[in-house]
């Protein structure tokens, strides 16, 4: 664990850049490039070891290697991997990509559309919303679950799309993520979602039955799914995964009840998003029932980085705002501990590919 919090440490000294006067907007350049520098080399230089997927995920980049580029655009594939992710294994292994190479890549290709997106997204404090990003549990399943890594990256660049509206963009996007991880068909409900106009009240009623019925029949309908997209059954589990699901319940009910608060552009901005949060919340009342529905709520669990920054800049008072920032820091440092000490993902013993 030291060399992720060493890691995390790193990061939080790029905030110095903050004491040059040069204009906001060359400082947020120089503090996001920077911390994607560092994130691509402290992922991108790990051994294969770390992140439990490299298992299959190297074995079958080698095999790739034999494929020609003709036999990937007419869909052959391994291991039922996804089209889109079969073509981008098969370049790199012509260009004679080594496998610590293709980590590097794969690495960039996750991170910097999201650096890109926070960047456009946060103007005052976008270093802490991508310490947010890092500390949710994202981060640390880009390690392991490559595929679907690009997929909610490309999904989540495509916000910008969704705050513009310009939904053919948007449906490329998604159509795009679907070609590396079919589970990116999921965030197509997120333009009509964040862009359509809801009634308060109605919003509030709907969720709530929604979330009550999906709980009652969330085996039933995990069931149902497995049918219609794989054609079999999915092997139910008492997973007992509803801590997660009662913080995010927690989280939207702590936006409603206080997002009129704010000023009239974060006020409607706070709304929009606890729409995208109310979609996660649905998708995680199916993970007591199985171990990776979880994984699907990734694609609109990252929004909650985005809800965070205007309350903090609710303090007007600095000493104070200074202070909720360190709490928020040092509560997400031991969300992430908490939630990776099982090391499921494989993430510990971190070790450089060199060791």
């Amino acid at each position: 664990m030291i060399y992720y919090f060493g890691f995390f440490l790193v990061l939080g000294i790029l905030q110095i850049v903050k004491i040059f006067r040069i204009p906001n907007k060359i400082k947020n350049i120089v503090i996001m490039v920077l911390a994607g520098l560092i994130t691509i080399l402290f992922q991108g230089f790990r051994a294969p070891t770390v992140g439990i997927d490299l298992t299959a995920y190297l074995p079958a980049y080698e095999k790739f290697k034999s494929f020609s580029i003709l036999d990937a655009l007419k869909g052959k594939t391994l291991y039922g991997f996804e089209w889109g992710y079969a073509v981008y294994n098969v370049i790199l292994g012509k260009l004679g990509c080594s496998e610590q190479l293709f980590l590097i890549i794969t690495s960039a290709v996750i991170n910097i559309p999201v650096l890109y997106t926070i960047y456009k997204c946060e103007k005052d404090m976008p270093l802490m919303v991508y310490f947010l990003y890092l500390t949710t549990g994202i981060f640390a399943f880009n390690f392991s679950g490559l595929r679907q890594s690009i997929a909610i990256s490309i999904t989540f660049l495509s916000f910008l799309c969704v705050k513009n509206k310009h939904i053919i963009r948007f449906l490329i996007s998604v159509f795009i993520a679907f070609l590396f991880h079919k589970t990116a068909i999921i965030f197509i409900v997120a333009y009509p979602a964040y862009n359509i106009y809801i009634n308060k009240k109605l919003y509030i009623m709907l969720l709530l039955i929604m979330t009550l019925f999906v709980l009652t029949f969330n085996k039933q309908i995990v069931e149902l799914a497995y049918l219609l997209m794989k054609g079999s059954k999915p092997e139910i589990r008492n997973t007992n995964a509803y801590g997660f699901f009662i913080g995010l319940l927690a989280v939207w009910l702590f936006v409603i009840l206080t997002y009129k608060r704010m000023n009239l552009k974060e006020k409607d901005e706070l709304f929009r998003l606890s729409k995208l949060l109310a979609i996660a919340i649905l998708i995680q009342a199916l993970a007591p029932v199985h171990n990776h529905i979880s994984r699907l709520g990734y694609y609109y669990i990252i929004y909650l980085i985005f809800i965070a920054v205007p309350y903090l800049k609710c303090f007007k008072d600095r000493p104070l705002r200074i202070t909720m920032i360190i709490i928020l820091i040092c509560v997400m440092l031991l969300y992430f501990y908490y939630s990776n000490s099982g090391n499921v993902l494989r993430l510990f013993p971190y070790k450089f590919f060199w060791d």
